[in-house]
């Protein structure tokens, strides 16, 4: 049984990497720019504040896992321990209705890099249910050599009854690179 635990590892560091592509950048190294070395902030480090929760996630993600330690990812199909595994909606969660944010056949789980990718309209799944990469980035790139490892397989989690999801999901953008 693989536990996925490398593609972690691999996951993270494609992900520096794409927010480094958007302008991100990592801080300093110690030492290197005293001057620049504290951000600053005039507000409250640590308010207050009522949240919003997603109050089904632990539920509709226990039931999905159904007792099992480990599970696939719905879209790469690795298995992962179930604490590297995240509740995906797959009609976006916030033109859910409530009903909709309840159904099992509007989620998956997900692995943190497909779940973002999904999110962002990069990983995608079509009305026949097979798992497609919209990337856009060029040859040889850590997220295309994921997007494209992952692209061509069915979507654990589809099904006619899901259709519907999975169409809504198709309507919102893509993010271009």
């Amino acid at each position: 049984m693989s536990t996925g635990m490398g593609k972690t590892h691999t996951g993270l560091m494609v992900l520096a990497e794409f927010l480094a592509l958007r302008g991100w950048r990592t801080p300093p190294e110690p030492g290197t720019e005293p001057s620049s070395r504290y951000v600053e902030f005039t507000g409250e480090l640590s308010p207050t504040t009522p949240a919003a929760r997603r109050g089904e996630q632990g539920v509709v993600r226990a039931r999905k896992l159904a007792g099992r330690a480990a599970a696939p990812c719905a879209l790469c199909r690795a298995e992962y321990p179930q604490d590297l595994l995240e509740l995906a909606h797959i009609k976006p969660r916030t033109v859910c209705t409530d009903q909709e944010k309840l159904d099992l056949w509007n989620t998956m789980l997900a692995c943190s890099q497909c779940h973002s990718l999904f999110d962002k309209g990069l990983l995608w799944v079509d009305l026949a249910g097979v798992v497609r990469w919209e990337g856009g980035f060029p040859p040889g790139h850590p997220l295309t050599m994921w997007g494209e490892r992952v692209a061509g397989g069915r979507c654990l989690e589809f099904r006619d009854a899901a259709r519907g999801f999975f169409r809504a999901r198709l309507s919102y953008s893509r993010v271009t690179c």
